[in-house]
C-alpha cells in the first residue's frame, strides 16, 4: 500500500510542478481528485482482500474441523472394528478349545469302552472256556451198562447228623 501512495504522490508533484499559470489550480484539483479516487480504490481493494482472507480463514477452519471430526469418527470405527475382531477371535479360540475338549473326552471314552469291552470279552471267554473245558461231556456209548452213583462217606455222615 505504501508503494501505491508513493507512486500517486510522485505523479501529483510532477504534474503540479509542470503546470504553470492559471491552469495549475485546475490541474491540482484534478490530480487531487484522481489521488482521492485511487486511494479509495486501493482501500476498497484492501477491504475485498480482507474479506477474502476472512472467507479463506473460515473455509480453513471448517476444513480443519471436518478433518478432525472425520479422524475421530474413523478412530472410533477402527476401535469398534478391532474390538469386534478381538471378540470374534477370542470366541473362536474358546469354541475351538471346547470342541477339542469334547472330542478328546469322547475319544477317550470310546477308547476306554473298546478296551473295557475287549477285557470283558477276553475274561468272559476265558472263564467260559475253562468252565466248559472242566466239565467234558461224556459220549454215550451203546451197550455199556449204567454206572452206579458214587457215594462219598463224608457226605453221608454230614447228611445223617443234620
Amino acid at each position: 500500500m505504501s508503494l501505491a501512495f508513493s507512486v500517486i504522490n510522485r505523479y501529483k508533484s510532477e504534474t503540479v510542478t509542470e503546470s504553470t499559470g492559471t491552469n495549475g489550480a485546475t490541474v491540482r484539483v484534478a490530480v487531487e481528485a484522481a489521488v482521492g479516487t485511487a486511494v479509495g480504490a486501493v482501500k476498497s481493494s484492501m477491504g475485498a482482500v480482507k474479506s477474502s482472507m476472512g472467507a479463506v480463514k473460515s473455509a480453513v477452519g471448517v476444513a480443519v474441523e471436518t478433518v478432525v471430526a472425520r479422524s475421530a469418527v474413523e478412530a472410533e470405527v477402527a476401535r469398534v472394528a478391532v474390538g469386534a475382531a478381538v471378540r470374534v477371535a477370542v470366541e473362536t479360540v474358546v469354541a475351538r478349545a471346547v470342541v477339542e475338549a469334547v472330542v478328546a473326552r469322547v475319544a477317550v471314552g470310546a477308547v476306554a469302552r473298546v478296551a473295557m469291552g475287549a477285557v470283558v470279552r477276553v475274561a468272559v471267554g476265558a472263564v467260559v472256556r475253562v468252565a466248559v473245558g472242566a466239565v467234558p461231556e461224556l459220549p454215550e456209548l451203546p451197550g455199556l451198562p449204567e454206572l452206579p452213583e458214587l457215594r462219598d462217606p463224608a457226605q453221608e455222615s454230614l447228611k445223617s447228623s443234620a
